[in-house]
């Protein structure tokens, strides 16, 4: 479409994971590396991000500073796209988990994560004339970022419908309602883990087959997770 008209027409998709991610205190750690240091770290933790987010057959749609953004259901939406949300959030901060204890054995500050996930429909397309795009807009992604915004370090915050979706697999905890910029009220849960018969060692980090297996049934014959 850009080749032939210099523009792409936007596109509604009804059913999207919206998933942000933020460092804590980035500017407070940032201060005390290099530029060259701060760019290596960060390049380190989004590079991983992108490997996490893919294995999970999400999009990434862009970095913003130490934010990090990705969406499931763009392009080849399916019944498991929530699950492989929770599951990219669950795994991000895994790996930051290990990144932090990597910075302390030789006496340097980690960041910490923050993460916000919300669905519903979305916007996407290109817009401008230079430097090309492609992004999302819609109510869904700002409560998506509003939802990180009002995390706790080390945490992943949804919307309580979103976790009544997420229940059969993953453990969560209610937050109760919390207020939030330009929506209002929201009830607003936290993902903690896998639930034991789905993880490795019934440890609810790591899914085990039993979790993929659920997911290609879900894939193969629909669920009611898209209906939700």
């Amino acid at each position: 479409e850009l080749k032939l008209s210099g523009k792409v027409i936007p596109g509604l998709v009804p059913d999207c994971c919206v998933l942000f991610a933020d460092m804590v205190d980035f500017t407070g750690i940032a201060a005390e590396m290099s530029p060259r240091e701060l760019l290596d770290e960060l390049d380190y933790c989004f590079s991983h991000f992108d490997r996490i987010s893919s294995l999970q057959k999400m999009e990434k749609i862009k970095t913003i500073g130490d934010s990090y953004m990705c969406a499931s259901g763009l392009f080849e939406p399916s019944p498991s796209d929530p699950l492989r949300t929770a599951l990219c959030a669950l795994r991000m901060m895994e790996f930051i988990r290990r990144y932090q204890k990597s910075r302390k054995k030789v006496g340097k500050r980690g960041w910490n994560l923050r993460i916000g996930i919300h669905r519903g429909p979305v916007i996407a397309g290109v817009v401008g004339t230079k430097r090309f795009t492609f992004d999302i807009w819609g109510d869904t992604v700002n409560l998506a970022s509003r939802l990180e915004s009002t995390s706790q370090p080390g945490k992943i915050n949804l919307s309580s419908v979103l976790a009544e979706t997420l229940s059969e697999f993953f453990i969560t905890s209610a937050r109760g309602t919390l207020p939030v910029k330009g929506k209002g009220p929201v009830d607003m849960c936290f993902v903690e883990a896998l639930r034991p018969e789905y993880s490795i060692g019934g440890r609810g980090r790591v899914p085990n087959p039993a979790f993929y297996k659920k997911i290609k049934k879900l894939d193969e014959k629909g669920s009611p997770l898209a209906e939700k």
